[in-house]
């Protein structure tokens, strides 16, 4: 059986070995990226050794569309006997996790050319470049599949280190994921030249707001405050910072409002400054910002 070299393969990982034991990283979560084409194969098949040279070269000539896994059955039995293996050369075409198509047997080149044509313009959108591994990182995080959005947009980063938008999303993950002191410390990282970037100036205001929000009294606490004293305008401020903190951005703009409305000129006009860290964080097409800068001005020209 060819196998492409150590080098080529740690340089591309278009063809490579797998075992029952890392079948599930190597082809299942491998295929949510790219279509993974499992070859079962064995050192005493014939026929697999004239089909194995033949997908090993239409994945060099593919450039990343799609990837070999190359299954010993003689060493990993497991996966071979779950898909029901039961003779080979055997060829599984794995996308989103799933088999899609197959064939079992020798095949001619040409014949394995028009089959690997039909899954790439089937299920091909997904490549191994930058804008992919954005596009399926953004998917994930809308999903709220944070761990994996943030693995394809630090794939994505390898490729392109000055990408404002790819950083943001890393530090949006850590965030997302509480993991406050990872999102601070990949901040601090980026690019000097990208700190000025619209995507960075909201990710490091939003760590900004968590930052003046550490400290603070607990949610309940400040609220029982704002009951025995409604007028009580430093509590109404502390608790919209750990509102907003906690994800109740909506009401946190609310009681900031509120403080603006009743003294525009409070603590050097503090209100309306963390209203626009706000909206800076939560960006200009945002529901919440657009309602709130409307608020904003209402008040202001009263």
């Amino acid at each position: 059986m060819s196998l492409i070299g150590t080098e080529d393969q740690n340089k591309n990982e278009l063809i490579i070995e797998v075992s029952d034991q890392n079948f599930v990283e190597k082809v299942v979560e491998e295929s949510k990226i790219v279509p993974v084409i499992v070859d079962f194969w064995a050192p005493w098949c014939g026929p697999c050794k004239t089909l194995g040279p033949i997908l090993d070269d239409e994945a060099r000539d593919r450039k990343g569309k799609i990837k070999i896994a190359k299954v010993n059955i003689d060493e990993n039995q497991a996966v071979a006997s779950q898909l029901q293996v039961q003779s080979i050369p055997a060829v599984f075409a794995f996308v989103d996790g799933q088999p899609v198509d197959g064939f079992m047997g020798a095949q001619s080149a040409s014949t394995v050319k028009e089959f690997l044509n039909k899954l790439v313009k089937k299920f091909g959108k997904k490549s191994l470049d930058e804008d992919n591994y954005i596009e399926l990182g953004h998917e994930r995080f809308k999903d709220e599949k944070f761990e994996d959005s943030l693995a394809n947009f630090e794939k994505a980063l390898e490729k392109d280190k000055n990408n404002p938008e790819i950083h943001s999303m890393i530090v949006n993950c850590y965030l997302e994921l509480g993991q406050v002191e990872e999102a601070k410390l990949h901040l601090a990282n980026v690019p000097s030249e990208l700190s000025s970037k619209p995507e960075i100036i909201k990710v490091a205001t939003k760590i900004d707001l968590l930052n003046k929000s550490e400290g603070l009294e607990d949610i309940e606490t400040l609220r029982n405050k704002l009951k025995v004293n409604p007028d009580d305008l430093k509590s109404k401020f502390d608790l919209a910072n750990v509102l907003n903190s906690n994800s109740f951005t909506e009401e946190a703009i609310e009681l900031l409002l509120e403080i603006y409305k009743v003294d525009k000129e409070w603590n050097d006009q503090a209100a309306k400054n963390q209203l626009t860290k706000i909206f800076i964080s939560l960006g200009h097409e945002s529901s919440l910002t657009i309602a709130g800068r409307r608020k904003l001005s209402s008040i202001m020209f009263a």
